[in-house]
């Protein structure tokens, strides 16, 4: 590489990395900078993969690492969370760089996000001993607080006595249950909000990008169904044989894809509300119950979810490949 080139590309990697801890202590420092430092930590690493190559893109990480451990002592936990997001933007930047699908690309954002993250949180219970998987007091009494409030307004009128004396307790159980699926899908909404945040300002930016099917053609294929049979075979397998861990896997995988289906279930309800033939002020109408009977609408999109990728009820072509 020419001195000329050498220089340019040293101006570029010390600028995206400035950008990146910049990006992380406004997320720390600003508590409603939080999300979208999360978001948007992950583009100048993007853009140092796709402008230079991976090798910068590391460095830059881990200059960003040790500059954020020495500028913010006593912020391990937080570091670590954001290691994720970091790796993720390499991810994306190799996706970018060598024009991969939309849709093979957000789907390993949300798998790598997923696995980054249950990683960071048993590195973060390795290295600091504070166990992520579990509340800490100041979250059991944020629950507390929460089911005292709720109690006032009589929201738990309808549950029986018998369950009301344990009715702390048992919530309070539920939360912990599900933190490691609470984390993943946390995860992997940001993810996809970075994927996106990054495709607009590639196109700003005039990089050539594989443009992104419609909401209402999302699919996934037919063997997808088998995250829910590992996910119900795990939770009756640990209840039954009385194996603790087994069962909160299981659970936390229903949990996961209990979205995941939302998500898919939606893009289907979409798929047939762009295809059936009314007025507008009938689709407006349609549209405003589906918002005011939001739970019995969850439920429908949550069954089109499960059912589509095994019968494909849009027949969308790509889905029989």
């Amino acid at each position: 590489m020419l001195t000329g080139n050498k220089t340019r590309a040293l101006s570029e990697w010390a600028f995206f990395t400035s950008l990146a801890i910049l990006f992380v202590l406004a997320g720390l420092y600003v508590p409603f900078l939080g999300l979208l430092a999360t978001v948007v930590f992950p583009l100048p690493l993007i853009l140092l993969v796709l402008r230079l190559d991976t090798r910068y893109a590391g460095l830059s990480l881990a200059v960003v690492g040790t500059s954020l451990f020495i500028l913010v002592p006593g912020q391990t936990p937080a570091l670590l969370m954001l290691l994720p997001a970091g790796l993720l933007g390499v991810l994306y930047g190799l996706l970018f760089k060598n024009q991969v699908s939309p849709g093979i690309s957000i789907f390993a954002g949300l798998a790598g996000a997923a696995v980054l993250t249950l990683l960071s949180a048993l590195l973060i219970d390795v290295i600091t001993g504070i166990k992520l998987f579990t509340l800490d007091q100041d979250s059991r009494l944020f629950v507390e607080q929460w089911l005292e409030a709720n109690s006032s307004v009589n929201v738990f009128s309808d549950v029986p006595p018998e369950m009301q004396g344990n009715l702390n307790q048992n919530v309070t159980s539920l939360f912990e249950l599900f933190i490691p699926g609470q984390y993943i899908v946390a995860s992997a909404a940001g993810a996809v909000l970075s994927y996106f945040a990054a495709r607009t300002v590639l196109r700003r930016m005039q990089y050539e990008l594989p443009p992104v099917p419609a909401f209402s053609r999302v699919y996934v294929p037919w063997y997808a169904i088998w995250g829910l049979i590992s996910g119900l075979g795990m939770t009756l397998a640990g209840d039954f044989l009385s194996i603790p861990l087994v069962g909160k896997i299981g659970k936390n995988i229903l949990f996961v894809l209990f979205y995941f289906h939302l998500v898919l279930g939606a893009s289907v309800a979409a798929y047939f509300f762009r295809s059936i033939k009314l007025a507008r002020p009938f689709k407006l109408a349609l549209l405003a119950l589906v918002l005011v009977y939001l739970p019995f609408s969850v439920s429908v999109f949550l069954m089109l979810g499960v059912i589509d990728p095994l019968i494909n009820m849009r027949q969308l072509p790509e889905a029989k490949e």
